[in-house]
């Protein structure tokens, strides 16, 4: 049995993508969260025989992004004082359900393809855990066949670039084999968004997100001094 989570606050404005404040409006920023979250939702739902999750954030009600949720797809509140606490409950509990394959990505990078989802399920066939890492220090996606509750070293500084490194060097001393994935970059800044755009404005990738930019926000990418 494999499980697939996307992990998500609610997107609601001036709760979500604020460090985008700098270009868009917070209710910008709240919309194209919810372009994010429609694109990996999509990629989420075409691999093969897994079930698929999300767990929300406390930012607002799940009536906010219904719409998104797919038929078939569970829905549950994220547990936890901190990232760290709330993804170790996430795979408790689905281990407690009896998967052997879980895998856990965020909602912040729309360019996560069906090739990495599956990539990562792969990997977990011959190792303990993977990763996805971002460009800035941290990772999108993490996979475990097993609970490694040391991924979730209550030292570890969430939300740093040093996260994913503090990460590994615990992982090291513990003997478990890790696998990775595909590197791909966070999208948090106005600088993130520009370079964003210019990746996947000729593509056909990302559809609803480039929508959204096409018909809201393009003119601002393209000015060089927004």
């Amino acid at each position: 049995m494999k499980a697939l989570v996307i992990m998500t606050r609610i997107p609601i404005p001036n709760k979500t993508k604020t460090r985008l404040m700098t270009i868009l409006s917070p209710e910008e920023c709240a919309e194209i969260h919810r372009a994010f979250l429609r694109d990996i939702v999509e990629t989420g739902s075409k691999v093969e025989d897994t079930d698929l999750y999300l767990f929300y954030g406390d930012e607002g009600p799940l009536e906010v992004i219904e719409d998104i949720v797919r038929e078939g797809m569970t829905t549950l509140p994220q547990r936890g004082k901190d990232l760290g606490e709330k993804m170790k409950n996430i795979f408790a509990d689905l281990f407690e359900k009896g998967y052997e394959r879980v895998v856990l990505m965020g909602a912040d990078i729309p360019e996560v393809g069906i090739e990495d989802l599956e990539g990562a399920f792969d990997e977990l066939e011959f190792k303990d855990l993977v990763f996805g890492p971002t460009l800035d220090g941290g990772y999108y996606l993490v996979g475990m066949n097993n609970l490694h509750e040391m991924v979730f070293d209550p030292g570890i500084k969430w939300g740093t670039p040093q996260v994913f490194q503090e990460t590994l060097e615990v992982i090291k001393r513990s003997g478990v084999e890790v696998g990775l994935i595909k590197s791909h970059e966070d999208i948090d800044t106005k600088e993130d968004l520009k370079e964003f755009w210019k990746r996947i404005e000729k593509d056909s990738s990302c559809e609803n997100t480039r929508r959204y930019l096409i018909e809201n926000i393009r003119e601002r990418l393209l000015c060089r001094r927004s």
